[in-house]
């Protein structure tokens, strides 16, 4: 199961950092624009593979030794980008979380995002990461 939560966290915190981050990458880096179009449509999809592999990797640490902090900051990092984007789906309580205290720093939760997926994809393993 755990290879499953780490592929799930890698690759879903690497393409919803990027969307969530388009504001600014896309000013940056017009090009990047394209891919962004393209991705559009799996928006709910890919926040569903960021939801479900944080919750997954919460419940599923690396091993025995490690309780609940396996994976913990990729897990939080993914939950909180599936939450940003299925928030059209979700109960009202998420929707106000969201509103409140996502929506406003999207930008830099997909920067950061996206490195936790790099440093998670080449140093996973460890009790954080």
């Amino acid at each position: 199961m755990y290879g499953f939560t780490s592929w799930a966290l890698a690759l879903g915190c690497l393409m919803g950092g990027y969307m969530a981050s388009m504001n600014w990458l896309g000013t940056k880096f017009p090009v990047l624009n394209t891919l962004n179009q393209k991705l559009t449509p799996f928006r709910t999809f890919i926040g569903i593979i960021c939801l479900g592999g944080g919750i997954l990797a919460l419940f599923f640490p690396l091993g025995p030794g490690i309780i609940i902090i396996g994976d913990l900051i990729p897990a939080v990092a993914a939950i909180l980008l599936g939450i940003f984007f299925v928030t059209d789906f979700m109960p009202g309580i998420v929707k106000n979380f969201n509103n409140r205290f996502i929506q406003p720093f999207h930008v830099p939760l997909g920067i950061v995002a996206m490195a936790v997926a790099v440093l998670h994809w080449f140093k996973g393993g460890n009790a954080l990461f």
